[in-house]
């Protein structure tokens, strides 16, 4: 019945745009998407569910793009509606199904024992200090290649982009797991102790990584690698917590949140201003309508609004379909391929401005398969996340596949931002966490034996 409510909203929302009622129809969107994310908290009853972050990351997203309040923006083709609509209803049917099934098979989402807790901690002390290790030195051997840290140049808007020594950054930005990672180890170390009981060794070890975890970003200025890091981080903390929502939220979690927050928006200020964009240049770039509109809303804003556009210059401008290459880049950038041949990856981006090159999570699969591809990628990531969701909240001490699931629901949460399943470094994230779930498995079988 949502369903068939939500499709009647969303008609009414397109009528709304073809008659030029940009803003009714932006705000009719956004109402929506907050509607549907609380009935899917409420009907799952789950701290991170994936149907209700989709919901207001998705559908709100469409909503404030349709406001149309930059230059860049025109009315959408037919095919970009259809696609956004399809796109959500792919995602919803695909989680559904799989929860259906599992309810079918009496695999009800549950907590269960906690598997080999104390080789989960190993493991995950093992792959924090690794990472963390291996970070710092790709950090300083980038920086030696290339002769400078992005954070202490000056006049140079663009010193991140060129930051990037093929194949070694990778291995720099995996400090974005190092936060989470150490919550999930503190977490598991803390029950039924006082942080003060746990060995001073341990909490230096723990504390350093998790600094690094931010600080490396920071000297990178990159605003994504510190608040996907942070965000990260709750994640893990609000899975791990249990599979059950808890309403009752206290003075002390509120005022925590209100900090991090705070915190957030400095250190997003501070970055921006470190990478050397002046108000006068983003808002150039920007285009806004109301020249007067605060730099602090007028970026978030183009930063959601003007992906869907550029699905929509795919849209218009696509000539033809590449037939999975596009979605296969992270094969090819991680296997070196791309540059044996070039060919493979020797495709036009389609966007509104030159500059603004971030697009939407269905981006690549449209340009591969069309409105079909859509449906397809939506169901499967969808799925996916159902899937793993349900081995991450059965085990609750699993580190491995709890971080797995935090990542997914990071990457749903950014859904407008860019394809997040198109892109190599996501794998190279996966391929870590999943390395590590590996040698927790090989490592339980070995003492078992």
């Amino acid at each position: 019945m949502e369903f068939v409510i939500f499709t009647v909203v969303y008609a009414i929302s397109f009528i709304m745009s073809r008659a030029g009622l940009y803003i009714l129809s932006g705000i009719l969107l956004m109402a929506a998407a907050v509607a549907l994310s609380i009935y899917y908290y409420l009907k799952y009853g789950r701290r991170v569910c994936p149907p209700a972050v989709f919901s207001i990351s998705w559908i709100g997203g469409v909503g404030v793009s349709c406001l149309k309040l930059s230059y860049l923006e025109t009315d959408w083709e037919s095919l970009s509606w259809i696609a956004f609509y399809l796109a959500y209803a792919a995602f919803i049917l695909g989680y559904k199904a799989v929860n259906a099934y599992a309810v079918s098979r009496n695999k009800e989402t549950v907590v269960i024992q906690k598997s080999s807790e104390s080789t989960d901690i190993k493991i995950a002390y093992i792959m924090l200090n690794a990472i963390a290790v291996i970070s710092l030195f790709s950090l300083m051997a980038e920086a030696m290649i290339l002769g400078y840290i992005p954070l202490f140049t000056t006049d140079t808007p663009h010193a991140y982009s060129y930051f990037h020594v093929s194949g070694l950054h990778y291995f720099t930005v995996s400090c974005v797991l190092l936060p989470a990672l150490s919550a999930l180890i503190l977490k598991n170390e803390l029950e039924g102790k006082t942080f003060s009981e746990i060995s001073v060794l341990k909490r230096a070890d723990v504390t350093v990584c998790m600094g690094l975890g931010l600080i490396i970003p920071i000297l990178l200025v990159s605003r994504y690698q510190l608040f996907c890091g942070i965000l990260l981080a709750a994640a893990v903390m609000l899975i791990s917590g249990g599979s059950r929502i808890n309403i009752r939220i206290g003075i002390k979690q509120l005022f925590a949140a209100f900090v991090v927050m705070i915190v957030m928006i400095m250190l997003y200020v501070f970055i921006t201003y470190e990478r050397a964009h002046s108000i006068e240049y983003l808002n150039g770039i920007f285009e806004m309508k109301n020249k007067a509109m605060p730099i602090f809303i007028s970026q978030p804003y183009i930063y959601i609004a003007n992906n869907f556009d550029n699905f929509n210059c795919l849209v218009r401008e696509l000539e033809e379909h590449t037939h999975g290459l596009r979605m296969l880049f992270p094969v090819f950038a991680l296997s070196g391929l791309k540059f044996l041949h070039p060919e493979l990856v020797a495709f036009p981006i389609y966007v509104t401005k030159e500059e603004l090159t971030t697009v939407t999570l269905i981006y690549d699969s449209f340009y591969d398969f069309g409105i079909i591809g859509v449906f397809v990628f939506c169901f499967i990531i969808a799925a996916a996340a159902a899937i793993i969701e349900r081995r991450a909240l059965r085990s609750k001490g699993d580190i491995f596949a709890i971080l797995l699931y935090a990542q997914i629901s990071i990457y749903l949460l950014l859904s407008f931002f860019t394809t997040w399943f198109s892109n190599p470094t996501t794998w190279f994230y996966f391929g870590i966490t999943i390395l590590g779930g590996i040698l927790k498995i090989f490592s339980t079988s070995v003492t078992t034996k």
